[in-house]
């Protein structure tokens, strides 16, 4: 069976796709389970608060209703995507959040320490990737400290997604000390990572790759959860089964779903 634990809806600022769309087409695709993760961006870099959220009630009235409003056997699961542009802004999504019943929060870094996105080609200007990677995973560290309320980090190596060089792909090298900084927190507070697939559709690797997850599990870690990172219907589930071999590779022997926030471990 396949589980997408990465899904956007129009309920996100750039979702193309209904929540009813993705859930008829994950029944069709013999999906037993959907998360969706709108994004909550409590501040971004424009300084405006409150920026991109989500219509909160509408959502959860429309994924809590979902399956048995249209009679279909996958699940449909209520969570974010936790996008704070500076650690301030993590206790503001925490208190927004505060209340609210949810399946899983993930936790996505955009930005580096200074604003530049490095997910678009234009803006590397010649960084390289270390640079890039670095200043990633020292913001992202800040981000981690100053909040509780999340699950999991999506895609830790994000800014491959941008990178302009021939080989895109970020691996454990590029910023060893920066990311093992990162990965020991996430195992020291009990939180995971993620296998975003994303890249994996147009460039053919995940974000993050085998040499990241092999050092996470060296480091103790133990909850990796599977998302396709889509923003329209087309893309629900796509790379999910390979992530699940790249797993295996890395030494894991299971992958990890959420509901209501705990963790469920699942053999690969």
């Amino acid at each position: 069976m396949i589980q997408d634990y990465h899904v956007h809806t129009a309920f996100s600022f750039d979702g193309k796709s209904t929540v009813d769309q993705y859930l008829l087409a994950a029944d069709a695709m013999g999906m037993d389970r959907v998360c969706f993760t709108e994004h909550f961006n409590p501040m971004g870099p424009d300084g405006v608060t409150d920026r991109m959220l989500p219509d909160m009630d509408a959502y959860e009235a429309a994924v809590r209703t979902a399956q048995a409003r249209l009679g279909c056997r996958c699940q449909a699961l209520m969570g974010v995507e936790i996008g704070p542009y500076v650690p301030a802004a993590c206790a503001m999504a925490e208190e927004k959040l505060n209340g609210r019943t949810l399946d899983f929060i993930l936790m996505g870094n955009h930005w580096n320490p200074g604003g530049k996105e490095y997910w678009i080609s234009a803006n590397w200007q010649g960084d390289t990737k270390a640079q890039a990677q670095r200043e990633n995973m020292l913001h992202l560290l800040s981000l981690i400290e100053a909040m509780d309320a999340f699950d999991a980090v999506a895609h830790l190596t994000y800014f491959s997604r941008g990178c302009p060089y021939p080989d895109k792909e970020i691996r454990h090298d590029d910023a060893p000390e920066e990311t093992d900084a990162v990965l020991r927190v996430l195992v020291e507070r009990g939180k995971g990572i993620e296998i975003n697939t994303s890249t994996y559709r147009g460039f053919g690797f995940f974000m993050p790759g085998l040499s990241v997850l092999k050092r996470y599990r060296e480091l103790g870690g133990e909850i990796v959860t599977l998302g396709s990172d889509s923003h329209h219907v087309s893309t629900l589930g796509s790379g999910i089964q390979e992530a699940r071999e790249l797993l295996r590779a890395a030494g894991f022997s299971h992958y990890t779903l959420f509901r209501e926030r705990v963790p469920q471990f699942c053999k690969l």
